[in-house]
């Protein structure tokens, strides 16, 4: 058939639009790519050591952008790859509890030592052992925001240490099959009459304060069920499995002999005193609610994109309530509930574990989405491991910037 002039005119015009937006999105990726890259090289500058990769994987309105950013000692990560995701596991917590509320299952303004609604049965155990400072004080809000003053085992040895080791890492070096259980954090807090203050008077993150709203997950969701249920569960069930409204191979971690990770896997690396070490193998059973899950880069975008965005679990009430900054953290990054604002970039949460840091955002204002996993970080010096978190928010910023956002 022979094309008129104005057809062939329209055909080539599409074809020079079509090489135009080729060329333009090639563009974008190098530009990224090089953001990437120039990251790595600071991070590296910073810590004075290799660093295996960079990872970044961000998804905009203009499409996907993806790089895995390698080090000499390295290896390139695949961003469907699992990897122990850490406390980025807080906000699944908090969109857990926040569902259950938006269910009528709970109330957070609760006393953790209430009765569940509707039932003679209270979130948490009343056993005398367990009676730790303030629990009658306590709201399942201040445990969500980090503001009810339980002490934390796993990361702070002020207060009390085990030969300068925390609490959870001496249990684990002389057992490495052990599953730290909240009821076992609780009596040490008893016993050693623990805590950081009155409720609501000062913020300090805690992982024994998740692993509280871990145990009353777990609780609700036994008691709404008839039959005996897990923190996992649940999560299978409403947040993440495949019967729930954005399905994940995001999984929660609840036996000590699951220390290895699914294959494709990124191998954390930890520096310490001049040596690296490679983390292949960790128990994290005992982290539940506040470090147990594990997942891909993938996995956190879809999270938090349509979480935020209102596609998944919650509705807009519900969102604002889980990003609403109740004063429990003022800063540059305030804590809501189980959520960090960070400014400029939306919401999320970061991790730090066995070697891997990670940070999931999103902001509803651009549709960005952005994920960082770095296989590695150094704990010989704490302050260079801070400024070596903090460093991701600069490689979002800048990974934004590279394609005109």
């Amino acid at each position: 058939m022979k094309l008129s002039l104005s057809q062939i005119l329209y055909v080539f015009l599409v074809f020079v639009a079509s090489s135009c937006a080729t060329q333009k999105n090639e563009s974008e990726q190098k530009n990224f790519q090089q953001a990437v890259a120039k990251a790595h090289s600071r991070l590296e500058a910073l810590v004075k050591k290799d660093v295996p990769s960079v990872n970044v994987l961000m998804k905009t309105p203009k499409g996907e952008f993806f790089y895995s950013s390698v080090g000499k000692s390295g290896k390139q990560v695949g961003k469907n790859d699992w990897f122990r995701i850490a406390s980025n596991t807080k906000n699944f917590t908090a969109t857990a509890i926040v569902k259950m509320m938006q269910d009528g299952w709970l109330n957070i303004d609760d006393k953790i030592t209430q009765n569940i609604p509707g039932t003679n049965i209270p979130y948490t155990s009343d056993e005398p052992e367990l009676q730790f400072p303030h629990r009658d004080l306590i709201t399942i809000k201040e445990l969500l925001q980090h503001n009810a003053g339980v002490y934390d085992l796993s990361n702070d040895t002020s207060q009390f240490n085990v030969d300068g080791k925390t609490y959870t890492d001496d249990i684990l070096e002389k057992d490495p099959l052990h599953r730290i259980t909240t009821e076992e954090c609780l009596k040490v807090l008893k016993e050693k009459n623990l805590t950081y203050g009155l409720p609501n008077t000062v913020y300090h993150y805690s992982n024994v304060g998740y692993y509280i709203l871990g145990d009353i997950i777990s609780k609700v969701y036994s008691v709404k069920s008839g039959t005996k249920k897990s923190y996992a569960d649940y999560l299978h069930d409403y947040i993440t499995g495949p019967n729930s409204k954005v399905p994940l191979k995001v999984r929660f971690v609840d036996s000590p002999i699951e220390q290895t990770l699914p294959d494709p896997q990124v191998v954390g690396n930890i520096h310490f005193n001049g040596e690296s070490y490679p983390v292949e193998k960790e128990n994290i059973s005992g982290n539940v609610a506040g470090g147990n899950g594990i997942g891909s880069m993938e996995d956190l975008s879809k999270y938090v994109s349509t979480l935020f965005s209102g596609k998944n679990v919650l509705n807009q009430k519900s969102i604002e309530l889980l990003t609403k900054s109740y004063g429990a953290k003022q800063d540059k990054e305030k804590y809501a509930l189980g959520t960090v604002t960070f400014p400029g970039l939306g919401y999320g949460h970061h991790g730090t574990l066995a070697g891997c840091m990670s940070e999931m955002m999103y902001d509803p204002e651009t549709d960005i989405s952005v994920v960082i996993l770095i296989p590695f970080y150094d704990i010989s010096n704490m302050d260079i491991l801070i400024q070596s978190h903090d460093m991701m928010k600069t490689v979002a910023m800048e990974a934004r910037k590279s394609v005109g956002y």
